[in-house]
């Protein structure tokens, strides 16, 4: 019996953190929160310059890790790019599993590194070592993108070895702790995760009281 009361009132406190869907009229919508931080600032400046949101996370207390929201035209070029790998490798020989690895990581590395535009390490206000994964990772693209016409020849079976070699090459030449730094892939998974968490959090900020003003829910 106790329990069934507990779980009525956890039920109860649920639908009072809800509001009602002016569309739907049903209790779907959740409060907006009271977000009082310089990182509402920072998102509504970069609305406001017409930039993807980007913000500073730190970890180790010395370790500074820039993660930015994707803008459309990169997010299209990204797609474009993992769509042309994975054309590649559907394309290479079965036997061949090094080769289709090398692709595959070098696919997920776009992915993850895409978006993170800086790591600095630091010690006493002095820069031990810094990198610009992002800028790495677009160039990459760019030059996935020259070979387009080589890459899908490839796969129809017109073209021969050099081009996968070429695109291994620049897996070889830039999927490494010296070009993209030492930390830890599922750290920096996270710490993009939460970026995008926080960006959509800001985002539904928006319908504050002010949006809500004089719009019928009841």
């Amino acid at each position: 019996m106790a329990d069934e009361t507990e779980t009525t009132q956890e039920t109860q406190e649920n639908k009072e953190q809800l509001i009602k869907c002016p569309c739907c009229g049903k209790l779907t919508l959740q409060k907006p929160l009271d977000i009082q931080s310089t990182v509402l600032d920072e998102y509504m400046a970069s609305i406001i310059a017409g930039e993807p949101f980007q913000h500073t996370y730190t970890v180790y207390g010395n370790v500074d890790i820039s993660v930015t929201v994707l803008s459309k035209s990169e997010g299209l070029k990204l797609y474009t790019v993992v769509q042309l790998l994975s054309s590649l490798v559907s394309a290479v020989n079965p036997a061949d599993q090094s080769d289709k690895i090398k692709l595959e990581e070098l696919s997920a590395m776009l992915q993850l590194y895409s978006g993170v535009i800086s790591i600095t390490a630091h010690k006493d206000n002095r820069i031990l070592k810094s990198y610009e994964p992002s800028k790495v990772i677009w160039g990459i693209c760019d030059k996935l993108l020259e070979m387009q016409d080589a890459i899908h020849m490839f796969v129809s079976g017109e073209a021969n070895g050099e081009t996968l070699d070429a695109v291994l090459k620049l897996y070889e030449a830039n999927c490494s702790e010296a070009v993209l730094s030492a930390v830890p892939d599922v750290m920096l998974r996270a710490i993009v995760r939460t970026h995008t968490d926080l960006y959509n959090i800001l985002m539904n900020n928006g319908f504050d009281e002010n949006f809500w003003k004089g719009i019928e829910l009841a």
